[in-house]
């Protein structure tokens, strides 16, 4: 089943709008910042003296301008372009989700704008609506192949989806882990103060289209995961999830390696407790096995059985040419 042409176009449009929207987030955090170098600095280790309302947005409005446009152009390139649009629905809902209550939480009115928190939650409706929009379209936008040259979909290939198993499995499952270390440390302490980690209250700054910790680090790990198992089971929709999900993990590993070079941080990591460490060292395993991820994947995958059309019998193997209209004495 490829995707009709009415749903390549509705999804490449769709995604285009949810561009532009984020970026015209990012425009406007560029000039209200002193040029795109304080941003790059507020979007590395927070607002570093600029004002606690000033900037909105984070790396990941970023990333997710460059999913669109990347799923855009492959919506009106391929036919085969469905996982691919669930993959921008689904991280879509990740960072876009937390704005719902992130936005409207009594603490946000002390650091932004009734006018400011109203944009940024029509903002994150239309996003969510953009991303069930998506799925719709991948869901119901399909129609069968008309013919033998019609693509079909294609998985992984084995050493590919073996390699992106064990970077992603890894970066999940230490994602995860992680974060349950955090929750038996904060909980000690407080539930409340955890719970903080979900709501984005946690921490002395959250941008107004912040994505609160907790929650990513539980959906990017789990999102990871999924992403490992369909990558070694070869699963069709393992190549477009798992580019998604290296792009986001070399975007975060990225961001906080330049954070950690321009302060110059290396040489005190081990001044931090062990869980600290841990955390240093898993962003940069992120922009490791992001980008390890990114390459695996940028290769196309291969045809299997269930796609495979066999060629017209005077095409195989022994049958010899097709013979001619008229032939010739003694044929």
């Amino acid at each position: 089943m490829l995707l009709t042409r009415g749903a390549r176009v509705t999804g490449a449009v769709v995604c285009v709008l949810l561009a532009l929207i984020v970026a015209a987030w990012i425009v406007r955090d560029l000039t209200t910042a002193d040029g795109p170098a304080q941003l790059w600095r507020f979007w590395e280790s927070g607002p570093s003296g600029l004002g606690q309302a000033s900037l909105t947005t984070t790396p990941y409005d970023l990333l997710l301008v460059v999913v669109y446009v990347a799923v855009a152009l492959a919506a009106l390139r391929s036919p085969l372009a469905a996982q691919a649009l669930v993959a921008a629905a689904v991280i879509t809902l990740v960072v876009r989700l937390p704005a719902l209550w992130v936005v409207r939480a009594d603490w946000m009115r002390q650091w932004s704008g009734h006018d400011l928190r109203d944009r940024a939650l029509w903002s994150a409706f239309a996003a969510l609506a953009g991303a069930l929009v998506l799925l719709i379209v991948a869901a119901a936008g399909r129609g069968p192949a008309d013919g033998a040259d019609d693509p079909v979909p294609t998985r992984p290939r084995l050493g590919a989806g073996v390699t992106a198993f064990v970077f992603l499995g890894v970066a999940g499952g230490a994602a995860l882990a992680l974060e349950g270390w955090t929750a038996v440390d904060v909980m000690d302490i407080s539930r409340r103060a955890y719970e903080h980690r979900f709501t984005g209250e946690a921490g002395l700054y959250t941008p107004l289209l912040g994505v609160p910790a907790g929650w990513l680090n539980v959906t990017l790990g789990a999102l990871s995961l999924v992403a490992a198992v369909a990558a070694v089971a070869r699963a069709r929709f393992s190549r477009p999830l798992g580019l998604v999900v290296g792009l986001v993990l070399a975007g975060a590993g990225g961001i906080f390696l330049s954070s950690m070079v321009r302060h110059k941080a290396f040489p005190h990591i081990d001044e931090l407790p062990a869980r600290g460490q841990l955390a240093v060292y898993l962003q940069l395993f992120y922009l490791l096995a992001g980008v390890v991820v990114l390459l695996v994947f940028a290769r196309r995958g291969v045809s299997d059985e269930a796609g495979f059309r066999p060629a017209p019998s005077w095409q195989q193997p022994g049958f010899g040419p097709p013979p001619p209209s008229a032939p010739p004495p003694g044929w």
